[in-house]
């Protein structure tokens, strides 16, 4: 590992650290992340730093092609539309609250939901021999592995990605959600600062376009090379810096895509906090203004009641009480 490596994750480590004592201080979560704004601008600064020069070639590569290109000819489905929607789920035993998202997401969105796992992934992508070794070899994090798909989905076919511990609400609509745009995401969730790059200009996790745009291309290609040169990865969210490079350098008008948006799905993030709380209809209410789809976190166990009073997790759930740290 390279000492550049090194100190970024010391660096990392030191912000995660101080925020921690912010918040053992009495400090809340969005001004303790406010006050370190400073220190994670310059933590985006010198990861950035290192994706530009480990991935030289590819940025100029793809900042070479034209706006518009023709993905490479695959195998696709005789239904091939562009309207797809991913989710994945990789392991073989899909936890109780996986299935009960992905079976409201049928609901949501009937045929189109495209459930991917490690039986049909080589369906709708054409994965190379050093790549597939890779991947069989069971060595990478699951999280680089879904996010290396979701990039070759998106680019090839267009559509939309969704993880597979979001919620989704009967309130949303793709004319609301995707309308005409060719990027669609969640956006104007900031009250974190920018404690991660995108600072709410997009979500990874629910995010999606038209195809063949050179934005997903660019991350695609981005991750493949960390995937093959793990020891050289310089963060947890490549997807988001590599986004990112395409914004500051306008790679297929992203940054023009982006500044179109306004803000949707807001609140994408604040009802994981308040899934063990009491159930307050008001609070749901408005957390569902402009809000349709929310991310929950494997890493909390979510019960369905405390005392005799249902939560926020039981009201959406039912009697599912469930440990989701084994979530992907």
């Amino acid at each position: 590992m390279k000492i550049e490596i090194i100190i970024i994750k010391l660096y990392s480590n030191i912000i995660k650290f101080a925020e921690k004592i912010l918040l053992l201080l009495g400090f809340q979560l969005e001004t303790a992340v406010r006050y370190l704004k400073l220190f994670n601008k310059i933590k985006h600064k010198m990861i950035e730093r290192v994706i530009r020069r480990d991935t030289r070639d590819i940025i100029e590569s793809i900042e070479s092609k034209k706006a518009h290109t023709v993905a490479a000819k695959k195998k696709r489905p005789k239904e091939y539309i562009t309207d797809r929607v991913w989710v994945m789920w990789w392991q073989n035993e899909i936890p109780p609250i996986i299935q009960f998202n992905i079976t409201k997401m049928r609901h949501t969105f009937g045929n189109r939901l495209v459930v991917i796992n490690k039986l049909n992934y080589r369906d709708y992508l054409e994965i190379d021999d050093e790549m597939l070794k890779i991947i069989n070899s069971n060595s990478i994090s699951l999280t680089f592995l879904s996010d290396y798909i979701r990039t070759g989905l998106l680019f090839n076919y267009g559509g939309l990605w969704v993880d597979s511990t979001m919620y989704i609400t009967d309130l949303y609509s793709d004319e609301k959600f995707m309308g005409e745009k060719k990027f669609f995401t969640s956006y104007g969730e900031s009250w974190y600062a920018n404690k991660f790059v995108p600072s709410g200009r997009w979500t990874g996790y629910f995010m999606g376009g038209t195809k063949n745009q050179l934005y997903f291309k660019l991350a695609n290609e981005i991750i493949r090379y960390y995937l093959l040169n793990a020891k050289k990865m310089p963060d947890y969210f490549v997807i988001d810096y590599a986004l990112n490079i395409a914004y500051e350098d306008n790679i297929g008008s992203f940054k023009d895509s982006v500044n179109q948006l306004n803000p949707i799905n807001q609140n994408v993030l604040q009802l994981s906090q308040l899934m063990n709380q009491k159930f307050d209809e008001m609070k749901w209410q408005q957390l569902q203004n402009n809000s349709f789809a929310f991310k929950l976190t494997y890493k909390k166990k979510y019960v369905s009641q405390v005392g005799e009073e249902q939560t926020f997790f039981g009201y959406l759930y039912g009697d599912l009480s469930i440990d989701t740290r084994s979530d992907e």
